[in-house]
């Protein structure tokens, strides 16, 4: 079965998102401009921001610079938070 864009996206950005400099082991907090921009959600990247479109909407994300590994992130990607989010359990009363 053959993947389409964003699939073939999704699947190469778990195997890199570990060692993302902002991450923080809590739920994802950002993603390194260059593989924004090859996500096939990624509009534009102005200055210090990034025009996704993710929720079919346009929603500017902000970037952020590593001092640490000399990146600029974006922050707050949504792709990212599906991917690091922790699975919520749920208590069903009877």
């Amino acid at each position: 079965m053959a993947m389409d864009g964003c699939a073939l996206f999704l699947s190469s950005l778990r195997k890199n998102l570990r060692g993302s400099a902002f991450h923080d082991g809590r739920g994802g907090d950002s993603m390194k401009l260059e593989e924004c921009k090859k996500c096939p959600h990624h509009v534009m990247h102005v200055i210090d921001e990034v025009l996704c479109q993710y929720w079919t909407n346009g929603e500017y994300r902000a970037t952020g610079y590593s001092h640490r590994d000399n990146t600029v992130y974006v922050i707050g990607c949504p792709i990212e938070e599906e991917l690091t989010a922790k699975p919520v359990a749920y208590r069903i009363s009877s």
